[in-house]
């Protein structure tokens, strides 16, 4: 059986296998030098854009599973936003009919009415001269409370 001796480096016209190792890397570094801080922010953006992809299509809904698992998710209305849009039209409504004494229900249906007739007498008109836009107010909080109602059942639901 023959042995051969290790060689320490193929020769390519006379130069040892490193010399033309560091020369090709020379020249990749002067070809990539002045384009290096592109190439940086190139890379530095496309990390980001990959964190957004693994976070919209893996961390999120993992992170909403578990939490529906644990029931832990987070309330779809704020705890005490039922009783601040109640106030809220109470004063409305108390404004609106300040001595009559109504019930919320009969003040809201009152409200109605007077809203059906400005816009009877004349939307336009009455929305520059009238009390369209306190009516038109008083409709909206009104609106706001049982949209807020409807969540907090929710969150009760959920919660069960």
């Amino acid at each position: 059986r023959k042995v051969f001796p290790p060689r320490r480096g193929r020769r390519l016209s006379g130069l040892s296998g490193d010399a033309v190792a560091v020369a090709a890397s020379l020249a990749l570094h002067n070809a990539v030098a002045p384009h290096w801080h592109a190439i940086r922010r190139g890379g530095a953006a496309s990390v980001r854009f990959a964190g957004g992809i693994a976070e919209r299509r893996f961390v999120a809904p993992v992170r909403e599973i578990a939490l529906e698992l644990l029931n832990r998710r987070q309330p779809l209305s704020e705890p005490t936003a039922v009783e601040d849009a109640e106030a809220s039209l109470e004063t409305m409504l108390q404004d609106l009919y300040p001595s009559e004494g109504l019930s919320r229900a009969e003040a809201l249906a009152a409200a109605t009415r007077a809203y059906e007739e400005e816009m009877r007498a004349g939307a336009v008109r009455n929305l520059l001269s009238g009390k369209m836009v306190r009516l038109l107010l008083l409709q909206v909080q009104a609106l706001k409370l049982q949209s807020l109602r409807a969540m907090d059942t929710l969150d009760r639901l959920f919660d069960s």
